[in-house]
């Protein structure tokens, strides 16, 4: 039943995730054309700004997961509503900060902007409150849509959220091409959070019907808030110090050639990362009834994410740059190895993947906290240096320096440390062998790329597919040599259930 209901949750996810994607990539075709590069600009450094208010929350999300495994497994629903009824007085308060510190904060948004921006403030003010609102909203339901997690019921919810992301997307879109600006996108964004707040609010209740606050709160997962506080930060300033600095230092058009590379990243890497989401609570509850089979699950697991970063990140690093050109334009090209290094990049957070389910399923909140804040830290720094003299693509190094040394470092040593002890993970003796693949897959696929120019949509397309198959092909039969497809067989064995199950009925 778990091992079926993280299918579930992976293939709803990555299917509306997908639509997600595609919608986006003509949302953003559509934004630039009509809107112009300082619109752009200024609705992704809003994305960013918010990131930071929202360190009001603390990352207490995660907690709160972790603290209900235990009491959902055992169905101790007086539990399960204290601990929720916590929850729900603890994010309404978050709510009401982040709109006040917002607020406040609104009036030096200015700070944030190069030289070259012509909208006037007030506008651009008004257009982040209403952006603000919007977005604080979604935690009112936080509380929520956890109980649905730890029930490994999380697909319903997805179902709901990224349903309405598609229609956002798309009326966006239509409002954009109907002359409208960046005021009347907000207002689609506020409208349709507080559509999803009120499917979300109705799933939970027929999910889980034994929800009643009609008892004493319990609060018990804040005193996580000084570790998970610690790593909120931390993250904030490793996930969005990018466009803050491009946007200050470089300029609002610089954003966007940014952003056109890091949606296409961050669209992979969100569909991708339904692999950790969906699992999330099932590790949780193999952790809690077989732990005897951990070691061999984060094996196969890690095996996985290896494979699916190898398989979809070196024809990535070949063909992004002339997607970027054919689709967007010629001027949202990033010079040198921009398209390497965003490929490279979105490997990384491909093969984190287990590290970060372990450590959070684990609880070892404390444990990583020093880890994400030092990576931060070098982050910036490197960041600071490197963006006066190489640009966008030093700004994308340096974030890659930083995830080396404060995850890939790090992570193992403290779970073979914390959890695994004597019979300790050997991270990185599978982790190189599986990487050898990557690198011979690069060399020869380059070689055959630089003969094939794509000058249409089209011809990209069909050179697209033949790097992937020449690189699927390779990997596939590298893996089944060295024995590291042991995970296709638990995907077979689920096959397997569903289909007798659907023969009896």
């Amino acid at each position: 039943m778990r091992t079926k209901k993280t299918f579930i949750n992976l293939i709803v996810s990555v299917l509306l995730t997908i639509g997600v994607a595609i919608i986006g990539l003509f949302k953003v075709k559509v934004f630039l054309t009509y809107l112009g590069d300082e619109t752009v600009g200024l609705y992704q450094l809003y994305t960013q700004f918010f990131s930071y208010i929202s360190i009001v929350e603390s990352g207490l999300t995660s907690s709160l997961l972790y603290y209900l495994y235990k009491p959902v497994s055992e169905k101790n629903y007086s539990k399960i509503n204290s601990l929720l009824k916590g929850g729900r007085k603890f994010y309404n308060f978050v709510v009401f900060l982040m709109i006040i510190i917002g607020i406040v904060l609104s009036f030096n948004i200015d700070f944030f902007l190069s030289n070259d921006v012509v909208t006037n403030f007030s506008y651009i003010q008004f257009c982040f409150i209403i952006f603000l609102i919007s977005s604080s909203l979604n935690y009112l339901v936080t509380a929520r849509k956890v109980i649905i997690e730890a029930k490994q019921n999380l697909y319903k919810v997805h179902i709901c959220i990224y349903g309405l992301m598609i229609f956002k997307g798309i009326a966006e879109i239509v409002v954009v091409l109907f002359g409208f600006n960046l005021f009347e996108l907000m207002l689609v964004s506020l409208i349709i959070s507080i559509v999803q707040n009120v499917i979300i609010y109705i799933i939970s209740n027929k999910e889980y019907p034994q929800l009643s606050y009609d008892v004493q709160e319990d609060m018990s997962f804040v005193k996580e808030t000084k570790n998970l506080f610690v790593q909120k930060i931390g993250n904030l300033l490793f996930n969005n110090i990018d466009i803050i600095l491009i946007s200050k230092f470089i300029s609002t058009s610089s954003v966007v050639i940014y952003t056109s590379y890091n949606y296409i990243i961050n669209s992979l890497q969100t569909t991708i990362k339904k692999i950790g989401s969906s699992s999330l609570a099932s590790v949780g509850n193999l952790l809690v009834t077989e732990s005897t089979k951990v070691k061999k699950v984060f094996s196969e697991y890690n095996s996985l994410c290896f494979y699916i970063g190898i398989v979809i990140c070196i024809p990535l690093s070949l063909v992004i740059d002339d997607f970027i050109k054919l689709f967007y334009g010629a001027e949202y090209v990033l010079s040198g190895l921009g398209g390497l290094l965003f490929s490279v990049l979105l490997f990384l957070r491909v093969i984190e993947i287990p590290l970060d389910v372990w450590t959070s399923t684990l609880g070892y909140f404390g444990k990583i906290k020093n880890c994400i804040l030092f990576q931060s830290i070098i982050n910036l720094i490197l960041s600071l240096v490197l963006i006066f003299v190489f640009g966008v693509p030093g700004v994308v190094f340096a974030t890659i320096i930083s995830y080396l040394v404060g995850e890939f470092i790090m992570y193992p040593k403290i779970l073979n440390k914390n959890y695994f002890k004597d019979d300790k993970i050997n991270y990185y003796g599978q982790s190189f062998k599986l990487l050898i693949i990557g690198i011979f897959n690069f060399l020869i696929l380059n070689i055959i790329s630089n003969r094939l120019i794509p000058i249409s949509l089209f011809e990209w397309l069909m050179y697209s597919v033949l790097y992937f198959l020449i690189n699927f092909v390779i990997t596939t039969i590298y893996f089944k040599l060295i024995g590291q497809l042991d995970f296709f067989e638990r995907i077979k064995v689920i096959f397997k259930g569903r289909l007798v199950k659907n023969e009896k009925k």
